[in-house]
């Protein structure tokens, strides 16, 4: 047998396998965790391919008060073009 090395999985892979999971996603989540500094464009192309992913607007703290940032989920039970 030969060496078997990972092959990096992209980041929409990266993604969708977490949503799968049942996880959510915010854009600074996404930078932590996996790198990935346009979540929305990463979204955006899993919805394209079909999946039904939900967005919530979440109020976060800011240094400047309130804001608000889009939580990502993946609408449970639901196959792609459905």
């Amino acid at each position: 047998m030969g060496i078997v090395v990972d092959t990096p999985q992209t980041q929409d892979a990266e993604i969708l396998k977490h949503l799968k999971t049942g996880g959510t996603i915010t854009g600074l989540e996404a930078l932590n965790n996996f790198g990935i500094y346009r979540l929305s464009s990463v979204i955006y192309k899993l919805r394209k391919k079909g999946f039904k992913i939900k967005t919530e607007m979440v109020n976060v703290k800011t240094r400047y008060g309130l804001g608000r940032v889009a939580r990502y989920s993946l609408v449970p039970n639901v196959e792609p073009w459905q």
